[in-house]
C-alpha cells in the first residue's frame, strides 16, 4: 500500500480531517516510515492542511500526473517508494519536457533507462526532499 493511500485511508477514518501532527506520528509509528516522507506526502494536491488539520481535497489529482495523461505519455511513477517518476520514451519528448520544465518539473534523460524501465530510455524526475 502507499504512503498516499495510507494517509488517505487514516484520515476517511478520522471523519476526514485529522490533527496533521497526530496523523504523521501515527503512521510514522505504526508502519516505520521517515517522518519527513510522510511529511512530503501530506502536502500533496490530494490533501489539505489548514490550521494544522489535514484533509483531502474535492478530487483534485497531481498536477504533474494530470499533464502526462493529457498528453497521453507512459510513465512509471515509484514517488511513494522513494524513487523517481519515470516517462517512457527518447529524445522526441524533448519539447514536452521543455513544457515540463516551464511548470517546476526538471527531467533528466536517460537513453539506457533504469531499473524500473527495464532498459527502455526514459525521463526521470524526483521531487525534493521535505527538509
Amino acid at each position: 500500500m502507499s504512503i498516499r493511500q495510507l494517509i488517505y485511508d487514516k484520515i476517511q477514518s478520522n471523519g476526514g480531517a485529522m490533527d496533521q501532527r497526530r496523523l504523521i506520528d501515527e503512521l510514522v509509528d505504526e508502519y516505520s516510515l521517515n517522518i519527513k516522507t510522510v511529511h512530503h506526502y501530506c502536502n500533496m494536491p490530494l490533501f489539505r492542511t489548514v490550521k494544522g488539520v489535514i484533509s483531502i481535497t474535492d478530487g483534485v489529482t497531481d498536477p504533474l500526473l494530470h499533464l502526462l495523461d493529457e498528453k497521453r505519455l507512459e510513465y512509471l511513477d515509484l514517488r511513494d517508494r522513494g524513487g523517481s517518476l519515470w516517462v517512457i520514451g527518447g529524445s522526441e519528448l524533448g519539447d514536452v519536457m521543455n513544457e515540463l520544465r516551464t511548470k517546476g518539473f526538471v527531467f533528466r534523460y536517460r537513453a539506457e533507462g533504469g531499473r524500473a524501465t527495464k532498459g527502455r530510455a526514459a525521463w526521470w524526475w524526483k521531487p525534493q526532499p521535505y527538509l
